[in-house]
């Protein structure tokens, strides 16, 4: 259900933004039960990265597989005025527009493929998120 919000909204911001927009429509089920199943599960993520990104090229249709498809790494980070989350640290941000080049908080850095698609009559790219990882 995560994986299926995340490509969905096509955007992960966090699990409650997940739950609030697109989890709590579609199932019964907690914000705490998803919280409780990240923290607990043994899930393979490269699992994941591989079935989306097979499934992600498999939507480029045949008359555009010569065109380029794009992968994008980007880094993303979060200020936190908590120091109650795991993997908090002091980190430089180099666009910050605060009066101050440092924030305490996460950064996420993303894995997005940009596939070729029609839209009549021209090719548009799909962007698709196909991994994400936090780094400290």
């Amino acid at each position: 259900m995560l994986i299926l919000s995340m490509l969905a909204m096509e955007t992960a911001p966090s699990v409650r933004s997940l739950y609030e927009h697109f989890l709590r429509n579609f199932t019964s089920q907690s914000l705490n039960a998803f919280y409780y199943e990240l923290s607990y599960a043994k899930i393979n993520s490269r699992c994941f990265i591989n079935i989306t990104t097979h499934i992600a090229l498999k939507l480029i249709p045949d008359d555009l597989k010569s065109q380029p498809v794009f992968l994008c790494v980007d880094d993303t980070m979060i200020a936190k005025s908590s120091k109650r989350f795991e993997n908090i640290a002091l980190l430089f941000d180099h666009a910050a527009h605060n009066g101050s080049n440092y924030l305490n908080g996460h950064c996420f850095v993303s894995l997005m493929l940009r596939i070729p698609v029609w839209n009549k009559p021209q090719i548009e790219y799909l962007s698709l998120l196909i991994g994400y990882r936090g780094k400290n």
